[in-house]
């Protein structure tokens, strides 16, 4: 299972290292055909981060107590932040290419591209998000008061979606 995560994290690399090595280097004249060549790379790689999350939650609802899914949740975690990092400096290269003037193929699909990858990492986020200890230590002492739902009560509750 690790397979297309890593593999993933290894093609989100290759396209930050792509960005970050071509701006010291870009001619003006073939700036909007390597700012197309860059979308194509992050719609390729936007689809790569949807199968590593279909992936990994595959996983998830598998085996929710597998030894790797800490390991992968923060590599997954991290990898997607950066990704977006990245999606985002292309959408800036794409802004400046059409201030320029030019017409940049596909710049619509990038949005919808970045748009989905924080969607997965909003997911990803919330699923291993860290304990806040103020809101522990204030659960327990409303447990020790007797504010708390049976477990029966709760699961009706969430059934008839008046989930709290």
């Amino acid at each position: 299972m690790r397979g297309p995560v890593l593999r993933y994290v290894r093609r989100s690399n290759f396209v930050e290292d792509l960005v970050d090595e071509w701006k010291p280097h870009h001619d003006q004249a073939m700036f909007a055909l390597d700012v197309e060549e860059f979308i194509y790379e992050c719609i390729d790689l936007g689809r790569l981060s949807t199968h590593a999350w279909q992936c990994f939650r595959e996983l998830l609802f598998k085996d929710p107590n597998a030894p790797i899914i800490e390991e992968l949740g923060n590599i997954m975690k991290q990898t997607l932040g950066k990704t977006l990092g990245t999606f985002r400096t292309v959408q800036n290269l794409v802004n400046e290419a059409t201030q320029k003037g030019h017409s940049i193929k596909n710049a619509d699909q990038l949005g919808v591209t970045i748009q989905e990858t924080a969607r997965i990492l909003e997911s990803v986020e919330h699923l291993f998000m860290q304990p806040d200890p103020k809101r522990i230590e204030e659960s327990i002492a409303a447990f020790n008061r007797g504010e708390c739902m049976p477990a029966e009560e709760l699961l009706r509750a969430a059934q008839d979606g008046r989930f709290p």
